[in-house]
């Protein structure tokens, strides 16, 4: 993204955190005169022009910015105190803007919207305007390390390149309004090894609390899915064509929600409003990836739907003879381990046919079982992919 897309960006985020923060029961009609001023100017920033000229930082760019929609709100009430609500959210606006420093951001020198911006933004201790992305692409790297590490087979893991590109439009793929952020992964294995390319594609002027609650698993999505997907394949992975992904797509993201369940539950009673929220958005969004109900439908929706159901069968499976959470960490185990396996896009689509059908048809598959069986012991996932891709 620009230093203009990030200037749009950084304002419209910090706004609406500012609403989950502290007056997120609030009706939008409460706050319609702030988010009147706040949308325009993120919108007016992100619509000038490029020149070649240095632009001002992004934190002087946010002060103004916030002076600004408090003239702009007490301009529109007049002699009339501003309601409460928006007085409040005015003010967590004003203390997140003014803990935002760019000469703190990467110790050195600041954005200005020229070439140089990249390697600031991209820098470890960088890219503060969009901290909630990074935060979230390290969360999800987290989670995903630690699983394929576990379950994948000891395999050097692939590299993993980010970038963040501005969109007019919301990415639209996932039929829920306010979805105004996703993710897109292409490979580019070669001799160097494997490389997994995530471009975290953002609409800044079409933000919304959806966007920013949604943000750690719509990320988790594309990591934890896609990012080592088929890692134990000798040679460059293959693309995504036309063929659709079960497996990935479906029974990979339905473990991703459990491991944000598992973290929720982790954090208890400690949970805050902002952590359950996202959890709501991440179930949200989840859901209507493979909902046939809704219109217009995701177009992936069926498949997404079958790996889903795959995912559940096999924890139904396991735990007839187990612990809940054992038949949970043997799903995800198996998930995993199936996910990063070798297998082109063609046999995963047929493998998690055969592995649904085998399960919950009407005729069980006892050969398919044993091997599930197997895999919980020995952890070796070949002889089941093997089975599934004959069958």
């Amino acid at each position: 993204m620009t230093l203009r897309d990030r200037k749009a960006y950084a304002l419209l985020s910090l706004y609406l955190q500012a609403v989950r923060t502290v007056a997120p029961a609030a009706a939008p009609e409460d706050l319609e005169v702030v988010w009147e001023s706040v949308y325009t100017l993120a919108r007016d920033v992100g619509n000038e022009p490029v020149t070649e000229e240095p632009q001002p930082p992004l934190d002087t760019f946010l002060v103004e910015a916030v002076e600004n929609v408090e003239e702009f709100v007490a301009r529109r009430f007049r002699s009339n105190p501003t309601p409460e609500v928006a007085r409040r959210v005015l003010d967590e606006l004003k203390r997140g803007v003014t803990g935002f420093k760019c000469a703190k951001c990467a110790n050195g020198p600041i954005c200005n919207g020229l070439e140089t911006d990249d390697a600031i933004v991209g820098a470890q201790d960088g890219g503060r305007c969009i901290e909630a992305i990074k935060t979230a692409i390290a969360d999800a790297c987290r989670t995903t390390d630690g699983e394929y590490e576990k379950h994948a087979g000891g395999l050097p893991l692939p590299n993993l390149v980010f970038r963040t590109t501005a969109l007019e439009d919301p990415p639209g793929a996932i039929p829920v309004p306010g979805i105004a952020i996703n993710g897109m992964t292409r490979y580019e294995d070669g001799e160097a090894g494997k490389v997994s390319e995530i471009d975290v594609r953002v609409a800044p002027a079409a933000l919304s609390r959806l966007s920013v609650a949604g943000l750690p698993y719509l990320l988790l999505h594309e990591v934890f899915c896609h990012a080592y997907q088929m890692m134990v394949l000798e040679g460059p992975r293959p693309n995504r064509g036309a063929v659709p992904d079960p497996l990935s797509e479906g029974m990979t993201d339905a473990v991703a929600m459990k491991l944000l369940e598992q973290e929720v539950a982790r954090r208890g009673a400690g949970s805050d409003f902002v952590h359950r929220g996202n959890m709501e958005a991440a179930r949200t969004i989840h859901q209507a990836r493979y909902s046939l109900d809704l219109e217009p439908r995701f177009l992936e929706a069926p498949w997404v739907r079958q790996g889903v159901a795959a995912a559940e069968a096999v924890e139904y499976f396991y735990a007839r003879d187990t612990s809940p959470e054992q038949a949970a960490e043997d799903t995800i185990a198996l998930t995993v381990s199936l996910n990063a396996a070798g297998w082109d896009f063609a046999l995963r689509n047929k493998g998690l046919t055969n592995l649904l059908g085998g399960l919950s048809g009407p005729t069980k598959d006892p050969e398919l079982m044993w091997l599930l069986l197997e895999f919980r012991v020995k952890r070796d996932i070949k002889g089941l992919v093997d089975y599934l891709t004959i069958i």
